[in-house]
């Protein structure tokens, strides 16, 4: 059976007539020292007087029988983790309420007032330091001005490092490389690194801090998302054409970094292959066709097969409750498996207070049920802290851009992420095993979507997208600050 958990939603009209009030949609945040509610206002907006310019954020707290209670946050203290500052914290509502226009349906949103001042409830200013005019305010309705972006980079976030570039081989002389993934097997010292349009997997030794090309695993279609399972010695490597390919990971085997077999799934394309431990099953989702086919390893058959709609990004297995779950980003959902029996347990909304997330990837620090969900909408630049056993958003992170892999190393107890799609710029987001955001080094005009670090020598491991035009790929690479690594 199928279960879908809503978020609980309650719409807040005030009592005064339709003509005067918008339609208020509030629902309670999930951590107090974030948001404090999240809201969709259609209607009016707010009538202003003048005296101020500034940018605000407004906020509607507890809703009272005839009104709210307005919370106005000055908008120069984000975006550094919601630290707000209140300028009027306890500005009651009875009666006739308008709210700033905000985008239906895309909860919270900053607007820039230029000429304006303050909110009016009830024809009086809310707490106002300016006194109105007795010239009447007027309610002509005005666009919210969208302020661009800051391209700079914040000096608190930021720890710049000196960046190692080694040329990926461009042998069949392409104009473009197109790169997704990158994995690392401690155990051998090897990078792999995977080229969609070559098609193949590049390999690079690693056993010193400088990466060393080794060889090219050649494929029969571009594989986006590869994984190595070390309890078998084996790559996955599903590819574009629906067919999963085996390469051969034991150092002492003759056919070592080849390929050793292929399971067509007739699901294309694939995107990942995700390895489920104890019942020796492939989660093979594709994004597109937007099915996730379930794969036996020892018949190497397609079992069982989902279909779920369109956006489907690699899953993962939490062995804390022994689950498998996937991401859906065109659904902003999660979806939970239980793999013993191949059935759909739950379809859970992420209920996010920065509006949807467009999941990318889970990562999830193992031993526990925190982990970091990476997104890639492009309205609200931020990661998001994912609680596995309330199956809920803890928090939200938002000095960071759009996200996409993202690798929890155990060893250093940190998350790494590639902000690949950032507005200050490409870097890579460095998080702390709680989730506590850390820092972002810059990784060049163009960097990679993938991450992965060295646990021997200390590297952090990305590419570089726009390289010379004879190598479109490099790998880059930077040794982890010392003052990241506490364990």
């Amino acid at each position: 059976a199928t279960t879908t958990v809503k978020p609980t939603t309650t719409t807040v009209v005030p009592t005064t007539t339709a003509a005067e009030v918008p339609t208020v949609t509030w629902e309670q945040a999930r951590d107090p020292k974030y948001v404090n509610q999240k809201i969709t206002v259609t209607g009016p907006i707010v009538q202003i007087v003048p005296g101020w310019t500034t940018h605000w954020l407004i906020s509607l707290g507890k809703p009272f029988p005839n009104g709210f209670d307005i919370e106005i946050y000055d908008q120069s203290q984000f975006p550094a983790d919601f630290q707000t500052a209140w300028l009027n914290k306890t500005a009651t509502a009875t009666g006739k309420v308008q709210v700033g226009q905000m985008l239906a349906n895309k909860g919270l949103q900053i607007f820039n007032i230029t000429a304006a001042s303050q909110l009016l409830i009830d024809g009086k200013p809310s707490g106002a330091t300016v006194a109105p005019t007795t010239t009447a305010v007027s309610t002509t309705t005005v666009a919210p001005t969208t302020t661009a972006a800051s391209t700079t980079p914040i000096a608190a976030d930021t720890t710049v490092v000196t960046l190692s570039h080694v040329d990926v081989p461009n042998p069949k002389g392409l104009a473009t490389m197109t790169n997704d993934s990158m994995v690392m097997d401690q155990a051998s010292h090897l990078l792999y690194i995977t080229v969609l349009n070559a098609p193949g997997i590049e390999v690079f030794d690693v056993s010193t801090p400088t990466a060393v090309f080794v060889k090219e695993i050649t494929l029969s279609a571009g594989s986006p998302v590869i994984e190595i399972v070390p309890s078998l010695k084996k790559m996955f490597a599903p590819e574009i054409n629906g067919k999963v390919e085996v390469i051969d990971m034991d150092q002492t085997s003759a056919t070592f970094n080849t390929v050793i077999d292929s399971i067509d799934t007739a699901n294309k394309p694939l995107d990942a292959a995700t390895y489920v431990p104890g019942v020796n099953k492939l989660y093979c989702n594709s994004n597109r066709s937007g099915k996730l086919s379930v794969v036996d390893l020892g018949t190497k058959t397609v079992i069982k097969t989902f279909e779920l709609g369109t956006g489907l990004e690699p899953a993962i297995y939490n062995p804390n409750d022994k689950m498998v779950y996937l991401p859906g980003q065109d659904t902003n959902k999660i979806y939970k498996f239980d793999p013993t029996t191949d059935t759909q347990i739950s379809t859970t909304d992420i209920v996010d207070p920065l509006g949807p997330l467009d999941p990318a990837h889970v990562g999830l620090k193992l031993g526990s049920d925190l982990a970091v969900i990476t997104g890639e909408n492009a309205k609200a630049e931020h990661l998001v802290i994912w609680d596995f056993k309330l199956m809920k958003v803890a928090s939200v992170i938002t000095n960071v851009g759009q996200c996409d892999f993202i690798t929890y190393d155990p060893v250093v107890d940190l998350f790494f992420t590639a902000s690949t799609k950032f507005s200050r710029g490409t870097c890579i987001t460095i998080l702390d095993g709680n989730g506590k955001f850390l820092t972002n080094v810059p990784s060049g005009i163009k960097g990679g979507k993938s991450v992965v670090y060295d646990e021997t020598n200390k590297i952090v491991y990305t590419t570089d997208l726009d390289a010379a035009p004879t190598t479109p790929i490099q790998v880059c690479s930077f040794p982890l600050p010392a003052k990241f690594i506490t364990k």
